[in-house]
């Protein structure tokens, strides 16, 4: 996650602590009587505030140095946004947070939590606190020894080694390439995924979509083996954005008994909605990962140049077969297609065929992306398929929303004369955004 990214996740993180701060603040104010645990929250969320603005600033001052990483990951961001967005949602229920409804009732409020619940926030904010001081205190190390260091380049080098190991976007070539070798791979990769995958991990903002990686069936399907996972959104939900970080996290997985491939259906380009464009780009990818693949693709490409005749085209169903037999060279083979709707009147034969591959197939585990129309769901649907329903998530938007805000009003270009006034602008978006 570069400092950039950072900067602006903790930005839409202060968004929101502020908000929750300002609510406990005149919650106490108004209630002179209000419990120990609601003062303590309030201390402890105003203490969780400072770390964040401090982190910020040295988030910011990365921005512009040779050290492209800092302590701080797009999952620590995700988990302390997480516990504020539930105490929030919480408070927000309770619905006594409004000034003038505290005024007229005074005498009837209580504070609308249980005090071990107060106590379990209390202890999650103190941690998430904890652990972002810590990193602020390595953050603020490395940008110290960086400016007194005569080895910036080697630091550099170094950490910038750390990030790629860490975080890897793209899928390893682990056989021996020559002019010879890269013709036959790229005869079978005439849709690269590639650029598709760089483009939207590039886009995704830094938090968006954890909350997929927690669910029970993406855990699961991530855990097992021959499993198979139906994603399907309205235009807009955010599927194709959600695959990214799909591949990022089956990309963490691999390793040489694990192997990973993916592809990306477009409407702009009709070559990506053909079913052998689609497995073409699959068997490409696996022989990059075992020479043994690259075989069997080698042994594949001669029969389609039968001797003194011209090069046939691959066929759906013998493309299906070499895949599995590759596929039998490894532990775990991971296949994500996006946007299998996109092939429009091919969608459900592509579906139908995707369906073949995955059948019986003890290495093989498939997350398919797509709207939810018949002909993809008659053929995904359970047992095939586990299925998740997904639409852009309230704490993504809300969490993008605030980021976009406070970068807008930082650079001056949106001024507004109320906190109260950002908090309703800020509620609108998120609540007419409507699941896109």
């Amino acid at each position: 996650m570069d400092p950039l990214s950072v900067a602006g996740s903790i930005a839409g993180l202060i968004s929101l602590s502020d908000t929750i701060f300002r609510k406990l603040y005149h919650y106490v104010k108004d209630v002179k009587n209000a419990e120990k645990e609601v003062q303590d929250l309030k201390n402890e969320v105003a203490a969780l505030n400072g770390v964040l603005h401090n982190l910020h600033l040295i988030a910011q001052d990365l921005e512009t140095s040779s050290l492209q990483d800092i302590s701080i990951r797009p999952d620590h961001i995700n988990s302390c946004l997480a516990t504020l967005y539930q105490l929030d949602e919480k408070m927000n229920k309770a619905a006594i947070f409004d000034k003038g409804k505290i005024r007229a009732t005074v005498h009837k409020l209580s504070w609308p939590f249980k005090s071990v619940n107060a106590k379990k926030f209390l202890e999650d904010i103190r941690s998430h606190r904890n652990y972002l001081n810590f990193a602020l205190s390595a953050d603020t190390m490395a940008a110290l020894l960086q400016c007194l260091s005569k080895q910036d380049q080697l630091l550099s080098n170094v950490v910038g080694l750390e990030t790629r190991l860490r975080d890897k976007q793209n899928i390893d070539t682990k056989i021996v390439v020559n002019a010879e070798r890269r013709k036959i791979l790229d005869n079978f990769l005439s849709v690269n995924p590639e650029d598709s995958f760089r483009t939207n991990t590039r886009i995704r903002h830094a938090t968006t979509g954890f909350w997929l990686t927690r669910t029970d069936e993406f855990t699961k399907w991530m855990q097992g083996s021959n499993l198979h996972l139906w994603l399907s959104g309205i235009p807009g939900a955010g599927k194709t954005i959600l695959s990214s970080l799909i591949i990022q996290q089956c990309l963490k997985q691999a390793a040489d008994d694990r192997a990973v491939a993916f592809f990306y259906c477009d409407y702009k380009n009709s070559r990506s909605q053909d079913m052998v464009q689609i497995l073409s780009s699959l068997t490409s990818q696996l022989a990059r990962q075992h020479e043994s693949c690259f075989q069997l693709l080698k042994d594949y490409d001669v029969e389609l140049r039968p001797q003194h005749q011209l090069r046939r085209s691959p066929e759906v169903q013998e493309l299906i077969e070499l895949l599995r037999n590759m596929s039998k060279l490894f532990e775990d083979v991971r296949l994500i297609v996006d946007g299998i709707d996109e092939c429009n009147e091919n969608a459900g034969e592509v579906a139908r065929q995707l369906r073949s591959l995955g059948n019986d197939h003890a290495a093989i585990s498939m997350c398919l992306l797509s709207r939810d129309e018949l002909d993809i769901r008659t053929e995904l649907q359970a047992p095939m398929c586990d299925h998740i329903e997904i639409e852009a998530h309230t704490e993504d938007v809300e969490h993008y929303v605030r980021t976009e805000i406070e970068d807008t009003l930082g650079k001056k270009k949106l001024r507004l004369k109320s906190n109260d006034l950002k908090d309703e602008i800020i509620h609108q978006l998120v609540t007419r955004a409507k699941g896109m």
